[in-house]
């Protein structure tokens, strides 16, 4: 049998060893084998609460074989491998018995950018694209972009972003092809280092602070989490079991709160980054 991946259907190569169950307390919890692989000839697939989450050994285009083949961007369904030059290619993963070929499919369309806005300038500028090269440096220029907004002096151009919007600028001016969310986990959102606001205001760009207080980005954070729960329960969506380390059913902490309704299926991924976006981590609750 041979099962086709492709990047709008995922299916398992074998029944899931588990399922979602209550508790006695009413908490949700995984009733089974969480992890398992399945070997295909020199290949193999690694499974985490039914979804496949890891690969080994997929046999590329080349010819050769690669254990570097991730998943893509959060919820697109996709794969990727990363070239010689150090690009990534997207595509499927074909599952056989026998193997797992990896599938070039159409990549990625890329990001276009209004005309004189920020992110237009930073791609269109060849000293700063040169310098997001070095990861710390776009990690340092992400930072800066999520601090707030930013004016162009004597004009009406703002620029205020995302996280996933400022992620998406600087994968774009590095020109590797890689998913937004690389640029997630460091923690460094909202700081500016001395580097990045030179290189922001010699391009006429101000910053003018933030936008909302803490208080009230920790008041949407706590929004996302009442609405998300009150919603009926789905499967357990395919983006989420990267995060499943952090799953603790009864903590009543809202990113605990948050992790259990991902879990449930009641989660968007926009919802999910929103929240760690707005969630402060030192607030009271």
């Amino acid at each position: 049998m041979t099962i086709q991946t492709t990047a709008n259907e995922l299916r398992p190569a074998a029944a899931p060893l588990g399922r979602v169950v209550f508790d006695q307390d009413g908490l949700p919890t995984w009733d089974g084998v969480e992890e398992w692989q399945i070997e295909h000839g020199e290949a193999a697939t690694n499974w985490l609460l039914g979804h496949l989450h890891t690969v080994e050994n997929v046999l590329l285009p080349s010819g050769s074989r690669s254990s570097e083949v991730l998943k893509g961007a959060p919820g697109d369904g996709l794969w990727r491998f990363k070239d010689e030059d150090g690009a990534w290619t997207y595509g499927a993963l074909d599952v056989r018995d026998d193997d797992v070929v990896f599938v070039v499919e159409e990549q990625p369309a890329a990001r276009r950018w209004q005309t004189g806005s920020l992110p237009w300038q930073l791609c269109n500028s060849i000293d700063a694209c040169a310098r997001v090269a070095e990861k710390s440096f776009a990690e340092d220029l992400y930072a800066t972009l999520t601090s707030g907004l930013w004016k162009m002096t004597g004009s009406g151009k703002d620029f205020v972003g995302s996280w996933r919007r400022c992620a998406e600028v600087i994968v774009a001016m590095r020109g590797f092809n890689e998913p937004y969310d690389v640029m997630f986990g460091g923690g460094c959102e909202g700081y500016i280092t001395p580097e990045t606001h030179d290189l922001l205001t010699t391009m006429g760009w101000e910053f003018m602070g933030a936008l909302e207080t803490h208080e009230e980005r920790h008041l949407k954070a706590l929004k996302i989490v009442d609405v998300c729960e009150s919603r009926q329960t789905r499967e357990i969506p395919e983006w989420y079991p990267r995060w499943y380390n952090a799953f603790h059913p009864g903590d009543p902490d809202p990113s605990s709160r948050l992790n259990v309704a991902a879990f449930l299926g009641q989660v968007e991924i926009s919802e999910w980054e929103s929240f760690w976006q707005w969630f402060d981590l030192d607030a009271e609750f």
